[in-house]
């Protein structure tokens, strides 16, 4: 019997190899985890090869600032679902949030980040700087003392003033120091990219309409989250919504050819069915189910119920202990209507 190298077969067999990794990756305490991930001979493929909520979750585990090393090696689609988690507070952007996660970014990947935010997430980075800093133009016969104090430049050019964040009870002052020292970096790092282009990037920031681009970015935030399972919390909440079985039936789509099957990584995550245990109808049944595909299908579809459920409960899950509680709700559930 010869063994079959098409294409189709080859990326059957990397992406098995590649979730075999990473559910061993997911069993391991959070420093194992962070070795396994750095020594494997192909780092970058193995942490792009994560659902980017596993890898969300994962960082948590390990520690953002400890996890810096994975950061560097995340996929545009990962660090663009991870502010998406990170910089929201429901409807409005938190600056200090988003001052934090972009300290991160730009720590972790230095000039890559700092692209990345000019060129796909251009909007929020608008609104960012607006709210963070305070710009004025020297003219050629002008003194910058004109400006006032804590101003510094670039270029001689462009003088900025940093705008204190918005304070909150205990913050000792180091808050705002790097926060300071991340915008620094950042201006440093989008100049030597593209002198003009950055030049454009300031001025334009000065003009916008926050509130206009806060609810674009807010609508397309939503878009992004619901291919993941994560509805708007007003579609979220009709979860709890009684179906009976007959509509059920009505929902069901065609099941995808074993031909094309597998081929593509999955968006939603693993990380909530693996903590299904075996006890009731539904860890059962899970265990019952021989066929990878089916497998995959079942654990996609749990995955966004599970995220569906996080929504409607305004849970806040930064770790493993927090997704367990949606995923012994969503069991429950489904062992009731199983077991009827």
């Amino acid at each position: 019997m010869t063994e079959d190298r098409s294409p189709i077969a080859k990326i059957r067999a990397l992406r098995r190899y590649l979730q075999q990794t990473r559910e061993q990756i997911l069993d391991l305490a959070p420093e194992k985890a962070l070795e396994r991930i750095l020594d494997h001979p192909d780092s970058a493929a193995l942490v792009h090869s994560f659902p980017a909520q596993d890898l969300h979750l994962l960082l948590h585990e390990i520690g953002p600032e400890d996890g810096l090393p994975v950061l560097a090696l995340a996929s545009d689609q990962q660090l663009e679902y991870i502010l998406d988690q990170e910089v929201w507070q429901h409807d409005r952007i938190d600056l200090s949030a988003a001052s934090l996660w972009f300290d991160r970014l730009i720590t972790a990947a230095p000039g890559r980040a700092a692209a990345w935010l000019a060129r796909s997430k251009i909007d929020l980075l608008h609104f960012f700087l607006f709210n963070s800093l305070e710009i004025h133009v020297r003219e050629h016969d002008q003194d910058p003392s004109d400006f006032g104090e804590g101003f510094f430049s670039l270029d001689d050019t462009l003088y900025f003033r940093i705008r204190p964040l918005p304070t909150t009870p205990g913050d000792d002052g180091l808050h705002a120091q790097r926060h300071a020292e991340m915008l620094r970096a950042l201006l440093a790092q989008l100049a030597d990219i593209d002198y003009h282009r950055f030049h454009q990037l300031m001025l334009h920031s000065t003009g916008i309409l926050p509130a206009e681009i806060e609810e674009e970015e807010y609508r397309l935030r939503c878009v992004r989250l619901a291919e993941k399972g994560f509805l708007p919390f007003e579609e979220a909440v009709g979860l709890y919504q009684p179906i009976g079985p007959g509509e059920l039936r009505d929902r069901l789509t065609p099941r995808e050819s074993e031909d094309n099957a597998g081929v593509g990584v999955s968006a939603l995550a693993v990380a909530p069915v693996r903590l299904v245990t075996g006890e009731g109808a539904f860890g059962r049944a899970l265990r019952g189910i021989a066929d990878h595909h089916w497998l995959l299908d079942l654990q996609s579809e749990f995955a966004a119920l599970s995220n569906r459920l996080i929504v409607a409960d305004r849970q806040v899950v930064h770790n493993r202990d927090d997704l367990k509680t949606a995923v012994r709700k969503a069991v429950g559930y489904l062992d009731i209507a199983l077991e009827r």
